[in-house]
């Protein structure tokens, strides 16, 4: 009996401290690929998929349900699940979604500031100095 709750407790702590892992690919068929120090993907048939044009693709969902960061001579874009480039990489920075206003991702190009929306279109161009995410005060 006490080697059966050993053994209990055991599996509990290993179900306990499993970690979670987000899947890096849009679809479990893809696969990814490199040449010349570029990645894409292809799927199970050896279609191109995503060309292997980047230097970095991230994780699908991180920024945007369906759509990877990338990365393409040290701009940054995204593409979605069918591998369809969304935003094009021209961007030096791009933020988290709602951290300024609810639907727009903060990007910055040549040290200005604009937005794009959750459908990858340029809301407001970027060419700030500078942006806040400030409730004005009524007097």
């Amino acid at each position: 009996m006490k080697k059966i709750i050993v053994f209990c407790l055991f599996i509990f702590t290993i179900y306990c401290n499993a970690q979670v892992y987000k899947n890096t690919l849009p679809q479990p068929e893809w696969v990814q690929i490199q040449k010349d120090g570029l990645i894409g993907y292809i799927d199970e048939s050896g279609n191109e998929i995503v060309p292997p044009v980047y230097t970095n693709i991230g994780v699908f969902g991180d920024y945007i349900e369906g759509w990877a960061l990338v990365e393409k001579d040290g701009l940054l874009g995204f593409i979605d699940v069918t591998g369809e480039e969304i935003v094009p990489p021209k961007y030096d920075t791009i933020g988290q979604s709602g951290n300024i206003k609810k639907g727009w991702l903060l990007v910055s190009k040549d040290g200005y500031y604009g937005f794009i929306d959750e459908t990858g279109e340029e809301v407001v161009k970027p060419e700030y100095e500078a942006v806040e995410n400030e409730t004005p005060k009524l007097y």
